[in-house]
């Protein structure tokens, strides 16, 4: 018995093999629910100023839940955690604005990375701070 794509012949495949192809070609929608990257604020930045990089304000980026109620017990600020951690972790902020470019791996800046762990020569994280959603 022959397969049914055999019995309609050729365009039945070229059809087929063109729908998947252009399947491709249009966007999907996005339904990550993360709002835009552009949600960290820098402030300071410009030529020789301290840039600091600004987590967002989580209750602007509440999402209501789909078990509504009328109160605010049942949202959430979907990426919040997400973006202030991002927020906090950026070394250079001035980078977010006007990144410089790559100039590539260097294995002898990772090596003095590596070399000043081991002297015990690294510089200190910055204090901690903590995020409250009220």
């Amino acid at each position: 018995m022959r397969h049914p794509l055999h019995a309609r012949g050729p365009f039945a495949v070229t059809l087929c093999a063109g729908t998947l192809l252009l399947a491709g070609c249009f966007p999907r929608p996005d339904y990550s629910g993360l709002p835009d990257p552009s949600v960290i604020a820098v402030t300071g930045s410009g030529p020789g100023a301290q840039a600091q990089a600004v987590p967002p304000e989580c209750k602007t980026m509440l999402i209501p839940s789909a078990m509504t109620t009328d109160d605010d017990r049942h949202t959430w600020a979907f990426g919040c955690a997400t973006y202030t951690n991002l927020a906090r972790t950026i070394a250079q902020p001035n980078d977010l604005i006007d990144p410089r470019p790559f100039a590539g791996a260097s294995a002898v800046r990772e090596e003095g990375a590596v070399q000043r762990y081991y002297d015990n020569k690294t510089t200190p994280l910055k204090s901690n701070t903590t995020v409250t959603h009220n």
